[in-house]
């Protein structure tokens, strides 16, 4: 479907409609303290863990709905700001729709998120990275 632009974003999203969603959060639904275990199958709690263990200050999220293809995936765009890093990771990321699609986007980003950093760390040595 065809979405008219739209400047200012809309809390929630609405698949009927396919309007566009904006959060601002420290991934919604992650508490600091939870076993390994979740760690492992949540990259967004990963996430959190990992920044606080660092003291880097609990990750802040902005996911906003971009676009649909025609082939269904949801495309969402994404920005996360660790407070203590020099860096705001922005990217995108496509979902199949479904009623959790935000939160999977939420899910897709952190994974995204963890792998650059993963990636920014293997390159620069430890005490060249700015925390």
């Amino acid at each position: 479907s065809v979405l008219p632009p739209n400047s200012t974003p809309i809390p929630g999203f609405c698949r009927a409609v396919g309007g566009p969603t904006a959060t601002s959060s420290s991934l919604p639904g992650y508490p600091p303290s939870q076993g390994c275990l979740v760690f492992a199958a949540s990259p967004g709690l990963l996430l959190c863990k990992m920044c606080e263990e660092l003291g880097l200050g609990q990750p802040l999220v902005e996911i906003y709905y971009s676009h649909t293809r025609p082939d269904g995936f949801l495309h969402f765009t994404y920005m996360v700001h660790i407070p203590k890093m020099s860096k705001t990771f922005k990217g995108m990321v496509k979902i199949l729709p479904g009623p959790n699609a935000l939160k999977e986007a939420e899910t897709a980003a952190a994974q995204q998120v963890l792998e650059r950093i993963r990636n920014l760390a293997a390159g620069t040595p430890a005490h060249h990275l700015q925390f």
